[in-house]
């Protein structure tokens, strides 16, 4: 097969989205075997695509154990995103790094910010960063219609955390629908049961070696102070300012213009302007879809004004007041 047919049929593998582990071993194997034979060019290749940062691929997997706890989780493999984040932050999660690897009984971490600002992303930096394994318990999951059974599922969840036999991250998305939304329970009892059993939860992971819990929500103001309580160190991520924007906005562009089009500087002085008129406020994930839309719909004989025009447009109707 000539180099140029494998490489495309390559790409189209790693680029697919298909969820499935036994693909990335599959890559491994290659990698592997090209290895022993001394195809150093294939290997490369297959090397090249597997780490692809641009990659939508990615698995999960699932496991089992005594406490039952790994039903509501599942493990995520993915590309790590290029973050652009303000230097306060930035400082944050270096000693958020730098605690975890000391062993300093650091190991409940809360995550604000409304969402799109990139507390997801960063759990995934973060586990990759630390080389440590990351499962995810989306919280809604969690809770059962049938009376009882969602503080049930909460203590297996923390029963198996508290069990992990290596450092592993856990991360609770939306914590929120748990311990803090009442329309999910119709019985007021069954909501202290469920707060009451996550709380307990928490504080069955002190000293824990092990367990690194992170947890994140959009509506960290409603939450019960007694539950905020229970995180060693809280995070908040509505930290992008005009000037931050401006340079996520030149990140994505230069992801999705894949043809090398664009005069960088141009648009990145464009972009500059266009958020120095303070166009409202805007996560790093309205800024990635309102440009990757700007690429999908330009027309083939559009005008680099045409273009501006396109992302102007598309950035006024996803942002947000100030």
């Amino acid at each position: 097969m000539k180099k140029e047919y494998f490489e495309r049929l390559l790409s189209s593998i790693v680029h697919c989205g298909i969820q499935s582990e036994r693909i990335e071993e599959c890559l491994n194997d290659i990698i592997d075997l090209a290895n022993k034979n001394g195809d150093k060019d294939i290997a490369g290749l297959v090397y090249k695509y597997k780490n692809d940062n641009h990659r939508v691929f990615y698995y999960e997997t699932r496991k089992s154990d005594n406490w039952g706890g790994y039903e509501f989780m599942y493990h995520i493999q993915k590309p790590v995103e290029n973050l652009i984040v303000d230097d306060k932050l930035e400082k944050q999660i270096c000693s958020l790094c730098r605690a975890i690897n000391r062993n300093a009984g650091i190991n409940k971490i809360l995550f604000t910010g409304k969402a799109g600002t990139g507390k997801t992303a960063m759990v995934n930096y973060l586990a990759n960063a630390l080389n440590l394994e990351c499962y995810v318990i989306n919280c809604i999951n969690l809770v059962d219609s049938k009376l009882g059974q969602t503080p049930k599922n909460v203590i297996k969840v923390f029963d198996t955390i508290r069990h992990c036999d290596k450092k592993t991250i856990y991360f609770f998305d939306e914590i929120d629908s748990i311990v803090n939304n009442r329309t999910n329970f119709k019985d007021l009892e069954e909501m202290a049961r469920v707060v009451t059993a996550t709380m307990r939860g928490f504080d069955s992971l002190d000293g824990s070696e092990n367990a690194i819990v992170i947890a994140a929500t959009n509506l960290d103001k409603n939450l019960d102070p007694a539950f905020l309580r229970r995180f060693d160190k809280t995070i908040n991520f509505d930290i992008y300012t005009n000037n931050l924007r401006s340079l996520i906005t030149l990140q994505y562009f230069l992801e999705y213009d894949k043809e090398k089009k664009y005069d960088i500087k141009e648009f990145k002085n464009y972009f500059d302007e266009l958020f120095s008129a303070n166009i409202g406020a805007l996560s790093p994930a309205n800024i990635k879809n309102a440009i990757k839309a700007a690429f999908a719909f330009i027309e083939d004989d559009a005008s680099v004004e045409d273009m501006k025009n396109l992302i102007s447009q598309e950035l006024h109707e996803r942002a947000e007041p100030c």
